[in-house]
């Protein structure tokens, strides 16, 4: 018996990969999650020699082909095998690694992983510096300073960038800037529990049972209404949260 040999082609990547980012990245279409995600999963069953580059671009495609269709709670393990691929990849060119971590960052607020948004914002501020994109590095800085306050109360010195580094990174003028931003309370306090490494475990089925609760008592859909089942799931969940707040 001859071995199987690999049914996709570079060919057939050519065509189906531009098709669907711009189906789903550009336009925003919906009912293409299921499209992507056949194609992921032909390329591991096929053991595709896929780049890492191209496929966390596959996996995160995925990621907001689920946002498309408002089924986020679907797109955990191809956000988790993302995440994994990149943090092990060094050999990008700072530009590719600047994209995609910067959309790693952007995927990781969608899915409430706040530990990742977080180390995300500095990976993408680094090679953003790196690829001399300073506008972008002090943006994503500013992101990652702004996480930081997610964080419990003694935790934060940690979690803020020190001057030397920003300096280091962004002259005297711009780290000081930002180094002053540290200090500075954000308009909207989140509950730290938040950043808790059971949080993103849990949070999927939690949003899961609000939609549902919410497809079937649309007119009871208020912000009020929704925080209270949150809080309640969570609950039942083992973590104890309460909404966000204005200073």
């Amino acid at each position: 018996m001859e071995d199987e040999t690999t049914k996709l082609t570079e060919k057939d990547l050519a065509d189906a990969y531009p098709f669907l980012n711009r189906k789903v990245h550009e336009e925003h279409a919906k009912n293409y999650a299921p499209i992507v995600a056949n194609l992921r999963n032909a390329i591991v069953r096929e053991r595709y020699p896929l780049s890492i580059r191209d496929m966390v671009r596959l996996d995160l495609l995925l990621v907001e082909a689920y946002q498309n269709d408002e089924e986020l709670t679907k797109a955990r393990p191809a956000f988790e095998e993302a995440y994994a691929l990149l943090s092990k990849e060094k050999s990008l060119p700072a530009k590719d690694a600047m994209e995609l971590w910067g959309a790693v960052a952007f995927d990781a607020d969608l899915l409430e992983d706040w530990n990742r948004a977080y180390e995300a914002s500095d990976e993408a501020a680094y090679y953003a510096h790196r690829a001399g994109e300073d506008a972008k590095a002090i943006a994503w800085k500013k992101d990652q300073i702004a996480l930081a306050w997610r964080f419990e109360e003694n935790e934060r010195p940690s979690k803020m960038p020190t001057y030397e580094e920003l300096v280091l990174l962004f002259g005297k003028n711009n780290g000081t800037v930002l180094y002053e931003s540290e200090k500075q309370v954000p308009s909207m306090l989140y509950d730290p529990v938040e950043t808790n490494p059971f949080y993103p475990k849990v949070i999927d089925r939690v949003n899961e049972r609000i939609k549902t609760y919410f497809a079937a008592y649309p007119e009871q859909f208020t912000e009020a209404k929704f925080q209270e089942l949150k809080k309640k799931y969570l609950e039942e969940e083992g973590l104890l949260w309460n909404p966000p707040r204005k200073r």
